[in-house]
């Protein structure tokens, strides 16, 4: 009896503890919300015309994280004044979570597709999840739980369909954007803003776990609360920072003239032919590229297909055909070719060099994406190689 006794004691101070941790968890969730919100609302974004997308986006934001704020100060309030109804508490967490899914997904999609978001499309999204929260709300307070539960779970049906519409949307658009910033600079781009596509999957998992917290243990949702902190102030932080970017990324997804390699054709680039010697525009070209490799222009970062082609003395779609009637390649992979020899004699001549510092002096800042391409020209990763040569 005494042992019973023991853990049974033990047992409600633990339990006391995790309540007390929820609740001190929770007031930060709510307190460290609505700064960030308040944050997000009142930095400051130069004035600037491609940028109202953005600003708007961002006060979009702001207002989710006051809606979390709030609705957590609520629970907080409730819990201390009386108990809160279990179906008021999984009423508010589906549409806090619905109208975050909204409001976090096409603040996303901004920063990489400003063109497909619209006041628009938002305030229609808006108002269906409005709708949707009000009849919720008139069924749980003047009809029978059978009826309210029987709508509850439609009502969850269409939050689980919304963040598959979401996923599907935020996939399609974000192929778009890399395929943009390739067209647009001829880099491979796959980890540009690579926080972009992190941030939506996560706050993904937030939404769904905000969605079963209610029915897990109690420290499974101390836990899930920590963690949700930690999303927030990272992803204000990342979403605060993004003016610094938009110079690189919209003129790019800005651009409505881009045209793929392979469809660049004029009438007076016929005349390219690889079976015919080259023309005296073609010779200019030749010897522009000569010189253009002989200082090194290759290792340049952030240049558009437009500058380097201009200064070849060209344009971008006579440069794409000449590659491909005489280089048998395109730009985008000789240059590459150039960079990966060029860090070849990097590696040796800088022993102690780091691998990421080869990488990003060649022109190829992303270590994974460096590792990736050596190993597809050479067959050997970048620090393989440099083991094995420095040794005969």
């Amino acid at each position: 009896m005494y042992v019973r006794k023991l853990i049974f004691d033990f047992y409600n101070i633990c339990m006391l503890i995790l309540n007390f941790l929820y609740l001190l968890l929770s007031f930060l969730l709510a307190i460290s919300t609505l700064i960030l919100g308040i944050m997000l609302a009142a930095i400051h974004i130069p004035d600037k015309e491609n940028m109202k997308q953005y600003n708007s986006a961002r006060y979009a934001l702001a207002f989710a994280y006051l809606i979390i704020g709030v609705f957590n100060c609520y629970k907080i309030i409730i819990s201390f004044v009386e108990s809160m109804d279990l179906e008021e508490i999984y009423t508010l967490t589906l549409v806090s979570a619905s109208y975050q899914a909204l409001l976090f997904t096409f603040a996303l999609l901004t920063l990489i597709q400003p063109l497909y978001v619209s006041l628009r499309r938002v305030i229609l999204q808006f108002g269906i999840i409005s709708v949707v929260f009000i009849t919720l709300l008139l069924l749980m307070y003047n009809t029978s739980r059978s009826l309210y539960s029987y709508f509850y779970y439609i009502v969850s049906v269409l939050y689980v369909l919304q963040l598959i519409y979401y996923v599907s949307l935020f996939r399609k658009k974000h192929a778009q954007y890399l395929k943009q910033l390739e067209d647009y600079y001829d880099e491979e781009e796959n980890n540009r803003l690579k926080w972009v596509k992190s941030s939506f999957y996560m706050a993904l998992s937030i939404g769904i776990m905000a969605l079963s917290i209610t029915y897990l243990p109690l420290y499974c949702c101390v836990g899930f609360i920590g963690v949700f902190i930690l999303f927030y102030v990272y992803f204000a932080i990342k979403y605060s920072n993004y003016p610094f970017d938009f110079q690189y990324i919209i003129p790019a997804v800005y651009s409505k003239d881009i045209i793929p390699h392979s469809t660049a054709v004029c009438d007076d680039r016929k005349e390219s032919n690889h079976l015919l010697p080259l023309s005296e525009k073609e010779q200019k070209l030749q010897e522009a590229i000569d010189k253009w490799v002989e200082e090194k222009q290759f290792l340049y970062t952030d240049m558009s297909r437009d500058d380097i082609a201009q200064s070849l003395g060209t344009d971008r779609d006579f440069l794409a055909l000449f590659f491909q009637n005489h280089m048998k390649t395109e730009f985008r992979v000789w240059r590459t070719q150039l960079r990966i020899e060029e860090a070849k004699k990097l590696l040796l001549k800088y022993p102690d060099l780091s691998i990421s510092k080869v990488g990003h002096s060649v022109g190829i800042s992303d270590r994974s994406n460096f590792q990736k391409k050596f190993i597809e020209l050479v067959g050997i990763s970048p620090k393989g190689w440099r083991i094995k040569n420095l040794q005969k």
